[in-house]
């Protein structure tokens, strides 16, 4: 079967390197590569004719999508999404028109204060984790900027909640490896991993 080609298109030129780079990212992962090739509208020449509607790419997107193993085929699009997201953009938007499969990336509209540089970012917590945190966790990382580490004894006091909920939020931003915990019993407490030091 020949690969299927996906047009990646947008009405904004200035988005042009956006879209370079989605090409890039489909064409860089092996499982899209096995089925489709990535195809610019600005590098094509016109058609002669209508695309023909019995189009297979919103057919195989949307099985691979009631299968549940769209992101077990490749990671390209959740790195995308993070990266987007880790620049003050919004995340990237995936849909289906006419039978083609569309991917939108919304620049910052003239809005260039929102753009962010991560490296420079303050803090550890990128947007795209930040994303992920419940409203507790966020309210956690923003003690532990302010004062350098966490307790659950301080979020059980300052964000009225159980122990239980306290320790899950806790361990969840552990987990995602964003706090790590220093000490034992009621003397532990929670500081940003790259300013743990070691004990």
């Amino acid at each position: 079967m020949n690969p299927l080609r996906i047009f990646i298109s947008s009405v904004q030129k200035e988005l042009e390197l956006e879209r370079a780079a989605v090409a890039g990212l489909i064409s860089s992962d092996p499982f899209p590569l096995q089925h489709c090739v990535p195809v610019l509208f600005e590098k094509e020449p016109p058609a002669a004719r209508p695309a023909p509607r019995g189009y297979l790419a919103p057919l195989i997107a949307q099985t691979l999508a009631t299968l549940g193993v769209m992101e077990q085929r490749g990671s390209g699009f959740a790195r995308m999404q993070d990266a987007m997201l880790n620049h003050g953009l919004d995340a990237p938007k995936l849909s289906q028109e006419d039978g083609y499969f569309v991917v939108t990336l919304a620049g910052p509209a003239g809005n260039y204060d929102r753009l962010k540089v991560p490296a420079g970012a303050s803090g550890p917590v990128t947007p795209a984790m930040e994303a992920q945190l419940n409203e507790r966790q966020r309210k956690a990382v923003a003690e532990v900027l302010a004062a350098g580490s966490i307790s659950s004894g301080w979020m059980i006091k300052n964000l009225k909640i159980t122990y239980d909920t306290a320790n899950r939020d806790l361990i969840g931003l552990a987990k995602m490896n964003i706090l790590v915990r220093q000490g034992r019993g009621r003397a532990s407490k929670y500081v940003f991993v790259s300013t743990n030091s070691p004990r």
